[in-house]
């Protein structure tokens, strides 16, 4: 009963999976935390609430007969929350010792004493290796999506709201962002998930994709632009990373004001922006100036020979 006509494991079923792994390593660190701590910090009565699923990742599907694998990990304690990553990993008959990774994503729960919710209570996890610290430290900026969905979702859409962030140099929530920025391009040029349909050829050589969001409940609509440059990837990268070149390429950028590195690969830009504005009936349309801020992200992989440059538009509050 877990499987369609196709021989596939139902995505949900997949999820119910997922969730009950991100509960039982929950369960695992609270107990862990319950047998080091005094016995008058530890409540009583515990009990999980789920707050958020985010970024779950459908990457390849699972068979009847197939042997799925369950890998949950808390990878950091908020003030009233924890964060999970769950990873499934599946493998036929054949390839028993060779199992794909078919699904990811993260949970987040929060633990009540029954009545109410713990507040800076529960002890932190201490990442060992080098995956857990990358997740630990990436997962300030996860967090900071979710405050920020939570706090916009009553809100109007504005084109001038954006994310706000730490601008201090020595701040890590802006670097933490920007490398989630880049591992969600990635996600989404990775995903099955998406359905693109192509629009109306308007310039030649470039051809526009959207996505509507109609696979996924709640989803936003993604536009795409795919077009040829004529140039080493190397070289593009290397021009697209440096702002210095931006006004050689981008007509509707005026200035580049301030600029302030908040990470190896990741950078705030300040710079004023020409915005063009519709005019009235018969009337052209006029341009105006806008000031931008941009959390700029990039990466690339040696292994692959691909390259990654983010851009996000932030606010400095």
């Amino acid at each position: 009963f877990h499987a369609n006509h196709m021989g596939n494991t139902f995505g949900g079923q997949i999820m119910n999976w997922m969730a009950k792994g991100a509960s039982a390593a929950v369960w695992l660190h609270l107990k862990r935390w319950s047998a080091a701590s005094l016995s008058d910090e530890v409540p009583e009565i515990l009990r999980l609430q789920p707050v958020a699923i985010d970024q779950v990742h459908f990457k390849k599907p699972s068979h009847v007969g197939d042997r799925v694998q369950i890998h949950a990990v808390v990878t950091r304690v908020f003030e009233s929350s924890l964060e999970v990553l769950v990873r499934v990993h599946s493998a036929g008959v054949a390839t028993q010792d060779n199992p794909a990774e078919i699904n990811v994503g993260y949970f987040t729960y929060a633990v009540s004493n029954g009545t109410t919710l713990l507040q800076n209570t529960i002890a932190d996890v201490l990442p060992d290796t080098v995956e857990k610290r990358k997740e630990y430290k990436q997962a300030v900026g996860r967090q900071q999506f979710r405050v920020q969905r939570q706090e916009t979702m009553a809100k109007p859409v504005s084109a001038l709201s954006g994310l706000k962030v730490d601008f201090a140099a020595n701040a890590h929530e802006a670097e933490e962002i920007g490398v989630v920025c880049v591992s969600s391009i990635l996600r989404i040029k990775e995903s099955t998930d998406l359905r693109w349909e192509t629009l109306p050829e308007k310039e030649k050589g470039v051809t526009a994709l959207v996505d509507l969001g109609l696979k996924i409940s709640g989803a936003q609509t993604r536009l795409k632009l795919v077009g040829t440059i004529r140039c080493r990837p190397r070289a593009c990268y290397d021009m697209l990373r440096d702002t210095g070149q931006r006004k050689q390429w981008d007509p509707t950028c005026l200035e580049i004001k301030h600029k302030e590195a908040v990470g190896d690969e990741v950078e705030l830009v300040h710079m004023i922006m020409a915005t063009p504005r519709p005019g009235p009936a018969g009337k052209d349309a006029t341009t105006t100036q806008l000031d931008v801020v941009l959390l700029r992200a990039w990466r690339e992989d040696n292994n692959t020979g691909s390259f990654v440059v983010a851009s996000r538009s932030v606010r400095d509050d």
